[in-house]
C-alpha cells in the first residue's frame, strides 16, 4: 500500500510538480491531488499507475512509508500483480526507447499462463507492438496464435532461463507455482547486448515458421 506522504516524498525528490505525476502515470492532476491530500484512496490500477511512474523514474517505495533512490540496476516485479507491473515498465520503456524485444520461453504454456495474468490476456503485448518488434523463441509449435514473430528452435539451445531483454533491460522470468511469476529486471546495456548477440545467433538458426511448419508437414506424410 502507497501512503500519500510516500506520493509527496517522491515528488520532492524528483522535483515534480502534480502535473508531472500526472504526466508520468497517465492520471489526471485533480486525481493525482486527490490522493495526495487522501480525498481519494490508493487502490487498485490508480495504486499501479502511480507506483510504476515513480518507480521507473528511478526510485523504489521502503515499508512502511518511506521512499528512496534505488541504490542499483535491479528491480524485481512479484505478487499477484507482477505480470501487469512487468509488461507496465516494458511499455514505458520501448515507448522511450524503441528497439525490438526478444524472448526465449522454456514453453509456449508459460509464455500464455503469463500474458493471460495480464490486464485483458494479450492486450499488453499488442499495445507493445505498436511502438517495437517482438521476436520469440520457444521449444515448440504454440497451440495458439501469437500477436508478434516467433521460431521454434531445439530445446537444448533454450538454456536454463526463461528472459525477455528489452531496451538496455535484461529480465529472468521465474514461475513460483499457483500461477506466480517473478521477474527479474537488470538495467545493464552490456547485460542485454550480450544476451542480443546470442539471441540473433539463434533466431538464425531457426527457419521461419512457415518453413518449419512445411517440413514438420512433410516428414508427417512420409
Amino acid at each position: 500500500m502507497i501512503h500519500p506522504r510516500q506520493i509527496k516524498a517522491a515528488r520532492a525528490l524528483l522535483d515534480w510538480s502534480q502535473d508531472d505525476l500526472a504526466a508520468a502515470s497517465g492520471l489526471s492532476v485533480t486525481t493525482v491531488r486527490n490522493l495526495e491530500t487522501r480525498s481519494m484512496s490508493l487502490r487498485g490500477t490508480t495504486t499501479n499507475d502511480i507506483r510504476r511512474a515513480i518507480e521507473n523514474a528511478g526510485l523504489e517505495f521502503i515499508e512502511p512509508e518511506g521512499i528512496r533512490r534505488r541504490p542499483n540496476e535491479v528491480k524485481t516485479y512479484q505478487g499477484y500483480d507482477s505480470c501487469d507491473m512487468f509488461f507496465g515498465d516494458m511499455l514505458h520503456t520501448v515507448k522511450e526507447k524503441g528497439g525490438t524485444i526478444i524472448s526465449i520461453f522454456q514453453s509456449p504454456e508459460m509464455l500464455a499462463q503469463i500474458c493471460s495474468l495480464a490486464r485483458n490476456r494479450f492486450e499488453r503485448l499488442q499495445q507493445i507492438t505498436g511502438h517495437a518488434d517482438i521476436k520469440c523463441l520457444l521449444p515448440e509449435f504454440p497451440s495458439f496464435s501469437l500477436p508478434f514473430d516467433h521460431r521454434v528452435i531445439l530445446q537444448q539451445h533454450i538454456g536454463a532461463a526463461s528472459y525477455f531483454v528489452y531496451g538496455s533491460k535484461y529480465a529472468i522470468v521465474l514461475a513460483e507455482g499457483n500461477s506466480a511469476f517473478r521477474f527479474i529486471v537488470l538495467d545493464s546495456l552490456n547485460l542485454a547486448q550480450s544476451f542480443r548477440n546470442h539471441f540473433i545467433m539463434l533466431w538464425e538458426l531457426a527457419p521461419p515458421i512457415y518453413a518449419q511448419m512445411k517440413i514438420q508437414g512433410r516428414t508427417a506424410s512420409t
